[in-house]
């Protein structure tokens, strides 16, 4: 009996995976702006797009008040999902952290920004998503979402 099963799980998990293959990916674009915890819009944001073959992949880049840096990443299924993990840089803005990791929580609108130092990750930065790409020149005084803490620490460590 638990040989036959088996052999029903493999041959449902075969067809399964031969249909996702066959089926063609379309080409989706998502763009974001940061904002903070209370809703204040940062001047940077994300623009991803989904690769079209492959593995379901996004890419794009750091939008705003960069320097259009590179980003990338995959969705990730975690507490309902979709959620993206997408790493990027600021080179701009802070030009010494090298790759910084955004994780967006779709179903509830929130991202979380997180910078790896010495092999630990630390979360420096969260807030709510908003649909739309940032404006293309920031409005005076606005930061972007991966400018220090202003008390010049990081958040939590993980």
């Amino acid at each position: 009996m638990t040989s036959k099963l088996l052999k029903t799980t493999v041959l449902a998990t075969v067809a399964i995976a031969i249909g996702a293959l066959a089926s063609p990916v379309t080409a989706a674009t998502h763009k974001f702006t940061f904002a903070s915890p209370s809703g204040a819009a940062y001047c940077d944001g994300l623009t991803l797009t989904r690769a079209t073959s492959g593995h379901p992949t996004w890419g794009g880049t750091h939008t705003g008040c960069t320097n259009g840096d590179p980003a990338g990443g995959y969705i990730v299924r975690v507490n309902g999902g979709p959620n993206y993990d997408i790493a990027t840089t600021d080179s701009l803005n802070a030009p010494t952290v090298g790759a910084l990791t955004f994780y967006l929580n779709l179903p509830s609108n929130q991202w979380f920004l997180y910078e790896t130092i010495g092999g630990l990750n630390y979360q420096v930065n969260n807030g709510i998503l908003i649909n739309g790409a940032p404006p293309a020149k920031a409005e005076r005084g606005v930061r972007p979402s991966t400018a220090p803490n202003p008390k010049g620490k990081l958040d939590q460590m993980f």
